[in-house]
């Protein structure tokens, strides 16, 4: 758990910033809430390390589970982040990233 918080903390803190920069920390709040209970499912985990898929893939597959059924609408800086996670192998730590930007 701890290595978890040490990977998480720089990605929260660039959220934070993002988020702080453009006075919308509540929109980040919700999206990382959800985000990361999205990345917490059984099924979502299981893609997240299935190497068949491309990080590509995976990033979309979150985002679109996210935004499915109108629950939530990220922005283009939310939706980057998503695949700079997944570019380096981060979504995992998405529960970690939202409880540390809170």
């Amino acid at each position: 758990m701890a290595e978890n918080v040490t990977l998480a903390r720089p990605y929260a803190e660039a959220a934070f910033q993002l988020a702080k920069g453009g006075n919308v920390l509540q929109a980040w709040s919700d999206a990382l809430s959800r985000l990361s209970a999205v990345a917490a499912t059984p099924e979502m985990e299981e893609c997240i390390g299935n190497p068949r898929l491309s990080a590509t893939q995976v990033a979309q597959l979150c985002l679109d589970v996210a935004t499915s059924a109108g629950k939530l609408d990220l922005s283009a800086d939310q939706q980057n982040f998503v695949r700079v996670l997944a570019d380096n192998d981060r979504l995992f730590v998405l529960p970690e990233i939202s409880a540390l930007f809170d």
